[in-house]
């Protein structure tokens, strides 16, 4: 939430900006208030307007989450085996059953929340387990992710060590949720970029060197 208010900033963006973040955590939500109280304060101007919606609560559960033009998300990966029974219906709720098969992942109830909620033509980015990607549990999952978003980029980070608490390969989506459900428009090309382990942040770089129109090749990242 800070580093978007940042690049409106940075943008001479004009207009009218709403932050909202949900979190379970009483720790995790005191210091988002913080952090973000000084950069909205800083970011105030006659031509910007912006303010933080910071809320204590299960968001899987809660509903409606605020619309949004843009969705970041770092979602909990717990696979259904570790799940709580409490938990597993809360992510069967979300995903109903047509989408809740086999060994559902926790962050597939909240990806298909935020693809839900995002408003169309805006923008889903997350990080996720990369079985998500190629398993057979996932298949009607990403169908119907294809169905109402165009896929624009995918990531993966090779290893563990990214994330050093977690036992999972690591990477991440951005979708933009399409106006038009028309099957028949053209779809944009999709990015694909892969890291080696301990690559992560030269990748990360690398998409910021080429969004800047700046095409510099990296050892242990491919695109």
């Amino acid at each position: 939430l800070q580093q978007c208010l940042r690049e409106l900033t940075a943008t001479s963006y004009k207009g009218h900006v709403s932050l909202h973040g949900y979190d379970k955590s009483a720790i995790s939500t005191c210091i988002a208030r913080f952090c973000l109280d000084g950069p909205v304060r800083d970011a105030l101007s006659p031509d910007l307007d912006a303010n933080a919606h910071i809320r204590r609560v299960d968001s899987l559960t809660t509903d409606p989450w605020a619309s949004a033009h843009l969705i970041l998300m770092n979602p909990p990966f717990i696979s259904r085996d570790y799940l709580a029974p409490e938990e597993i219906a809360s992510v069967n709720a979300v995903l109903g059953d047509d989408l809740a098969k086999g060994r559902v992942d926790m962050a597939m109830a909240f990806i298909w929340k935020a693809v839900q909620s995002v408003l169309p033509g805006g923008v889903v980015a997350t990080v996720l387990p990369t079985g998500l990607l190629e398993s057979q549990g996932g298949r009607a999952w990403r169908d119907a992710i294809a169905q109402v978003c165009d896929v624009l980029l995918v990531g993966r980070f090779e290893g563990y060590k990214y994330f050093t608490t977690s036992i999972i390969e690591t990477g991440f989506a951005v979708f933009r949720k399409r106006v038009a459900t028309n099957a028949q428009a053209p779809r944009p090309d999709v990015s694909l970029i892969i890291s080696q382990e301990g690559k992560e942040d030269a990748a990360v770089r690398f998409l910021r060197l080429r969004q800047q129109g700046i095409d510099r090749q990296v050892d242990g990242v491919d695109l």
